[in-house]
């Protein structure tokens, strides 16, 4: 459950999802004696949909381009 709360508030991209989730929690799995197999599949099934669903990263990217244009276009 932890696995999948932290893959839904790191929703940067789906790649540093997978790397960061799964490295920060394949310690607490492994005390607890869940098996690899169930974190990386925790892991993979919240990584792509939710930086799918929730795209707030490139919405700011894209906010921060389109500034940038503005701001260049105004005072330069």
């Amino acid at each position: 459950m932890s696995a999948w709360v932290l893959g839904v508030f790191m929703c940067v991209d789906d790649y540093l999802n997978s790397l960061a989730v799964g490295s920060a929690m394949r310690s607490l799995t492994d005390k607890y004696k869940i098996s690899r197999e169930k974190l990386a599949y925790v892991v993979d099934s919240t990584a792509a949909p939710i930086s799918v669903i929730i795209p707030f990263p490139y919405a700011l990217i894209a906010a921060f381009i389109s500034l940038m244009g503005y701001l260049l276009i105004a005072f330069w």
